[in-house]
């Protein structure tokens, strides 16, 4: 937001940060090591924007004064079927994040964030659950192997939203690291 004495003040051109404050993970402590190190798990990431662009898998686009993101929030398509297929969400497990913003101006040194007076907390919770299925024609020695299930999502005190979604191996051909399809928990039908 623009100072209140200066509503003409422009931030184009500065970088906002997500800093993680604290996180619980039930899925990772239900299954440690399939995502890979706390640290790389795909959800870990934080986002970094700079004011006055939008960056989305189209491209960069310039945004409005005072504008930035997209903020992406919720599961990747990989870890879903990962702790579906490791077997971990029924019941269902999730992620709790508490995350800090902070601020970096051009005129700062560089890589130097300053964090946000007063502090702007952003509190975040999502959720998997479901499991894996065998596929059609069931029986058939290269049946596809499908996960099915419910994904949740929530900022703040917003409601929760939630989904149905379909899952598969396909999700992590991108990731080699993930050695868990050869022995993917299923639920015969």
């Amino acid at each position: 937001m623009p100072p209140s004495d200066d509503p003409t003040f422009d931030f184009t051109d500065e970088m906002i940060h997500e800093v993680f404050i604290s996180a619980s993970d039930s899925c990772q402590a239900r299954a440690p090591g399939v995502l890979g190190p706390a640290d790389v798990t795909p959800n870990g990431v934080a986002g970094t924007w700079t004011v006055g662009m939008l960056v989305s898998a189209d491209g960069i686009t310039t945004a409005p004064k005072n504008v930035y993101g997209i903020d992406y929030v919720g599961w990747k398509a990989c870890p879903i079927e990962a702790y579906r297929c490791a077997g971990v969400t029924m019941p269902r497990c999730g992620i709790q994040l508490m995350q800090g913003l902070e601020i970096h101006s051009p005129a700062d040194q560089p890589k130097v964030f300053a964090p946000y007076v007063p502090p702007k907390i952003n509190q975040l919770a999502e959720t998997i659950n479901g499991y894996i299925i065998a596929g059609y024609p069931v029986g058939q020695p290269n049946n596809p192997l499908v996960g099915i299930g419910i994904i949740q999502s929530q900022r703040g005190n917003a409601p929760i939203r939630g989904m149905s979604y379909v899952s598969n191996k396909n999700s992590c051909l991108d990731s080699p690291k993930f050695q868990f399809l050869s022995t993917c928990f299923t639920f015969n039908r």
